[in-house]
């Protein structure tokens, strides 16, 4: 779904590039118009971005964009009719499975 206005903001992981503490949200105020909090704070005249806290897959899908860094990206497979992404939480750690 396209959101006019909302959709100029560009991605960003987080603050200098680097991870977030959360993604954006986007509620709807009492009068019914679409409100967006920012994750992180900017600084007037700084350009403003948001993180869309998804995988790259649904950024190549819908947004026509990956990441090279994504602390939300994982490998998505289908098993017995289910959608699971695989993530990799620790490098040291095997594969984390979880459903999508």
């Amino acid at each position: 779904h396209l959101v006019p206005m909302l959709d100029f903001v560009n991605h960003r992981e987080g603050p200098d590039g680097g991870p977030s503490m959360r993604v954006h949200q986007t509620i709807a105020n009492i009068d019914g118009a679409a409100e967006t909090r920012a994750a992180w704070g900017f600084e007037l005249g700084e350009q403003v971005f948001e993180n869309y806290g998804q995988p790259n897959h649904i950024y190549v899908l819908h947004h026509s964009f990956a990441m090279p860094r994504n602390s939300h990206d994982c490998l998505r497979i289908h098993l017995g009719g289910q959608a699971f992404c695989l993530k990799v939480q620790d490098a040291a750690l095997p594969l984390v499975l979880q459903e999508h």
